[in-house]
């Protein structure tokens, strides 16, 4: 797991961009997730949340 917020940054992108369209990863990002509290992803990122995010989108791409 990274250490730091931006390394989580960087692997949420990653990650996002190898597994689902552009529209589908917009949609990911912008809309709230109940397994975040009913936050989207991009607003827990800015509160420096990468790591939380990180964790549940892994979850999300194993469950499909």
């Amino acid at each position: 797991m990274p250490k730091t917020s931006k390394n989580s940054d960087r692997l949420i992108m990653d990650v996002i961009a190898k597994q689902m369209t552009s529209y589908a990863a917009t949609q990911w990002l912008k809309s709230p997730h109940k397994s975040l509290n009913d936050q989207a992803p991009s607003e827990l990122m800015k509160e420096g949340k990468a790591d939380m995010v990180y964790r549940q989108l892994k979850k999300e791409i194993k469950g499909k």
